[in-house]
C-alpha cells in the first residue's frame, strides 16, 4: 500500500534538479550512473533534459510532502523526440565533450565502445511508431520501491495520453529489471520485441536482453 502522504503531481521546473538527481542515482539498474561513467552530466544532458525542458507538461513526480521521491518522464511523439535528440542534444553534448566540459575517464570510454557495438549488433528497429507513438521512463528512489508508486505514476500518464487521444505507448526495459517486467505485464503491456544487448557486458554477470513493451489505448 502506498504511504498516505505520497502525492502524484505534475512536474514543475522547481522539481528539475531532484528529478535529474534521481535519474542519475538509479541509472544502473537502480544504482548510480557512476557505475558506468564518471560524469553524470553526460548521461543527463544526452538522455533526460529533453523531457524536463521540452516536454515538461508530460512529466510527473511522486512526492513525500515536498520531497521528490520518483518520477515519470513522458513523450507524446517519439519520432520528434528522436529527431530533436539527434539534431540538437547529441551535437551539444559532443561540443561539451570536445571543449573539455565533461570529466572523461576509462569507464565512459568503455561504455561508449559498448554502446556503439551494441547499436551495430542490434537488429533493425521494427517498432511501429504510428501504433505506439508515445513512450516514458520511470524511476524511484531506492527506499521508495515496492509501495505501488510506479503504478500510480504510469496510470496518471496513461490517463493523460487517453485524454489527448494518443493511440498507443511503448517503453523499453531490460531482462535484468525483473520487478519492472512484472509491473508492466500486470498493467497490460505486451512484449513487442526483444534482442540481446552488449551494453552491460562486464558489468552484469548474466546475458542482458532489451525488451520493448507496448500498449494500445
Amino acid at each position: 500500500m502506498v504511504k498516505a502522504n505520497i502525492q502524484i503531481c505534475p512536474f514543475q521546473q522547481k522539481d528539475r534538479e531532484s528529478l535529474l538527481r534521481i535519474a542519475a542515482d538509479t541509472a544502473f539498474f537502480g544504482a548510480p550512473v557512476e557505475n558506468f561513467m564518471e560524469d553524470r552530466r553526460i548521461f543527463l544532458d544526452a538522455f533526460y533534459v529533453y523531457y524536463t525542458d521540452h516536454e515538461a507538461d508530460h512529466c510527473w513526480v511522486a512526492k513525500d510532502g515536498e520531497v521528490v521521491i520518483g518520477f515519470l518522464t513522458g513523450c507524446f511523439n517519439t519520432r520528434l523526440q528522436r529527431e530533436y535528440t539527434a539534431r540538437i542534444l547529441e551535437p551539444q553534448a559532443l561540443r561539451k565533450f570536445i571543449s573539455g566540459k565533461y570529466r572523461i575517464g576509462s569507464k565512459f570510454i568503455r561504455y561508449i565502445i559498448r554502446y556503439y557495438l551494441s547499436k551495430l549488433s542490434s537488429p533493425k528497429d521494427h517498432l511501429d511508431l504510428s501504433q505506439f507513438p508515445a513512450h516514458f521512463h520511470i524511476n524511484l528512489s531506492e527506499e521508495w520501491r515496492g509501495y505501488g508508486i510506479g503504478r500510480k505514476l504510469i496510470e496518471r500518464f496513461l490517463d493523460q495520453l487517453e485524454s489527448a487521444n494518443i493511440c498507443g505507448v511503448h517503453l523499453q526495459t531490460t531482462s535484468y529489471n525483473k520487478a519492472a517486467k512484472i509491473l508492466y505485464e500486470r498493467m497490460g503491456f505486451t512484449l513487442l520485441d526483444f534482442f540481446r544487448s552488449l551494453l552491460w557486458q562486464g558489468l552484469v554477470d548474466e546475458p542482458i536482453y532489451e525488451l520493448i513493451y507496448g500498449m494500445k489505448l
